[in-house]
């Protein structure tokens, strides 16, 4: 019996090799936004995601008027399964439009295989940069509310944009006053530096998916945070008692501006009967996975809708006029191609069996949705198509018939292909010893895989975690700074540049103190070590301020002797290396 088991086993593996063989030697090409709209002069990030076997050239993005592309960042991966190797490569492009407008962007291609595979085209938007006013201008920070158009439908999703401006300041995610609105939570956040006619300012834009859920006029907003502004005053220098430059905490409420949106319901006139609710732009597509079959036997109906919306109420079309089919729920698979899930793609498979050999086609499927671009419902039809079912070809099979010790048969019976009847009897039964499936090494061997599997999980999305971290980002770049910086103080000390040796030692401890503290590296003065870094050690703070006023006084008073530019430079080793262990 386990060498038939094992038989058994051995067979399933290779049936199921083969029939996901064809999908492991299939290219995929995927194409995703980290941003589905941007305003001019900002840029997005376009990643191309292509899985396959024998990749033989580079994504070929064709041409978009008014848009340029240039290659950012690259990656591969390689996996082996069943002794076939496939290939998962990521190569990302900064997107920037030189004129706003919708775009589409795609379809991306590429060959593997001896085969030209695509991707499916993306929507993008760029629009006009909207310019702070003079009132805001003069504040040191503010936010504004962006959407993309003043008017919506019930139901729509449109992506919804706050934009916070500072100089110098510390605060928390605004919070949006969205009655009448869901919004997703928690929301996309990316930050930079941009230049204003007042001066350069920190960006931070939250992106949230919204949803109207009330109809009429109505308020979104406004958005709201609590920061601590960095204001500068002009205090003593201690040592020579001229006025020098330093930062006190101020907090302060920042609050966006209310926009009213016109939100319309949906129109009853021209409604589908088939319509469930899916509102946005779509395309549809179903194709079966054969049309000749057997009474009773499945077909595999794979549907495929893409676009822009509202995804949760996007459904398979209902299939209630659907006679002589036996039809199961449907499995369903959504693959955003945003950041925000706004556009994306969504397969469903659902098995279809044909009961009787009348039918003659699998019938018509009709998809409809609510147009938000053109403000009126559309219909998808995908053709019936014709179908051919044979009766089935099994016949019931005759029971033995037993007396005492013998056995009598009844007639012979036709053979049937493919169902047979139960078997009364063992037959000769041979004892196997030690089957593999009993034996320790083969539940280690097979446990193997699902623990390497589970230990790549964890690592990338470590790393990914630790991709997304503002501050850990910033104490790595900061400790190869410091790295680099402090053996140029060396050569600077050996060189006796007293300027530069001060200019650049002032500059590390900036960044380092401001990395350990949250603070901007320019808000960083001697003033400062006491203020934040009470509970420090006493002796470390005393090096610092010895620091700082080494480098105040060498502005007035140059020093060029080589070994006191030598002794700072291992007092700055010792107190970068305790500023480490430092708790913000």
């Amino acid at each position: 019996m386990h060498r038939v088991f094992i038989q058994r086993s051995v067979k399933v593996g290779l049936l199921t090799a083969i029939l996901i063989m064809p999908w492991l030697l299939m290219a995929q090409v995927q194409v995703s936004l980290d941003r589905s709209s941007i305003a001019m002069g900002e840029t997005a990030t376009l990643t191309v995601s292509i899985d396959g076997t024998d990749l033989n050239s580079y994504p070929e993005i064709p041409p978009v008027d008014g848009l340029g592309f240039a290659q950012t960042t690259a990656s591969q991966s390689m996996n082996i399964i069943n002794g076939v190797r496939s290939v998962k490569i990521n190569i990302g492009y900064t997107v920037r439009a030189s004129r706003e407008g919708d775009f589409l962007i795609g379809p991306v291609k590429v060959k593997s295989g001896g085969k030209v595979h695509q991707s499916q085209p993306v929507k993008f938007k760029v629009t006009a940069a909207r310019k702070p006013t003079a009132e805001e201008m003069n504040k040191a920070a503010f936010m504004q509310l962006n959407v993309p158009k003043p008017e919506v439908f019930a139901g729509e999703v449109f992506p919804l944009e706050v934009r916070l401006y500072f100089q110098t300041a510390r605060g928390e995610i605004p919070q949006v006053k969205a009655d009448g609105f869901s919004l997703s939570s928690p929301p996309q956040h990316t930050q930079g530096r941009v230049r204003l006619p007042n001066g350069t300012y920190q960006q931070h834009v939250f992106r949230y998916v919204a949803k109207a859920l009330k109809t009429g006029d109505v308020p979104l907003g406004p958005a709201e945070s609590d920061l601590e502004i960095q204001i500068p005053v002009q205090e003593p220098d201690p040592v020579f008692g001229r006025l020098i430059q330093s930062y006190r905490s101020q907090p302060v409420k920042v609050k966006s501006e209310v926009m009213n949106l016109k939100v319309w319901p949906l129109p009853e006139e021209g409604k589908p009967a088939s319509f469930n609710g899916a509102i946005g732009q779509f395309s549809f597509r179903a194709v079966a996975t054969k049309n000749d079959v057997a009474v009773g036997d499945p077909i595999i109906l794979q549907a495929e809708i893409t676009g822009t919306g509202a995804w949760d109420a996007v459904q398979l079309p209902k299939m209630d006029d659907w006679r002589d089919f036996k039809i199961y729920p449907p499995n369903s698979e959504f693959k955003a191609q945003d950041d925000l899930g706004i556009q994306g793609v969504k397969r469903f498979e659902i098995v279809v069996v044909p009961e009787n050999a009348d039918v003659k086609e699998i019938p018509a499927i009709s998809f409809a949705y609510f147009d938000t671009e053109v403000k009126k419902y559309q219909t998808v039809v995908v053709p019936a198509v014709p179908l051919k079912v044979r009766a089935s070809s099994g016949a019931p099979v005759q029971p033995t018939v037993a007396s005492g010790n013998m056995i009598a048969k009844t007639e012979e019976q036709a053979v049937v292909k493919d169902i047979l009847h139960i078997k009364p009897h063992f037959g000769t039964l041979a004892n196997v010893s030690n089957p593999v499936v009993v034996k320790p090494v083969f539940w280690v061997m097979s446990l193997l895989p699902l623990l390497a599997w589970a230990w790549l999980v964890f690592w990338r999305r470590q790393t990914e975690r630790a991709g997304r971290d503002p501050r850990a980002l910033r104490a790595k770049a900061v400790a190869q700074g410091e790295a680099a910086g402090l053996a140029q103080l060396g050569e600077l000390a050996s060189a006796g540049k007293s300027k530069e040796f001060f200019d650049l030692l002032t500059k590390l401890l900036q960044e380092r103190l401001g990395e350990r503290l949250d603070m901007p590296a320019s808000a960083i003065t001697e003033s400062v070590v006491d203020e934040r870094l009470g509970k420090v050690d006493a002796g470390l703070r005393s090096e610092l301020h010895e620091l700082f006023q080494a480098c105040n006084q060498a502005r007035y008073a140059p020093v060029s002797d080589v070994a006191k530019l030598d002794a700072l430079v291992e007092k700055g080793r010792r107190v970068f290396g305790e500023l480490r262990e430092v708790k913000a």
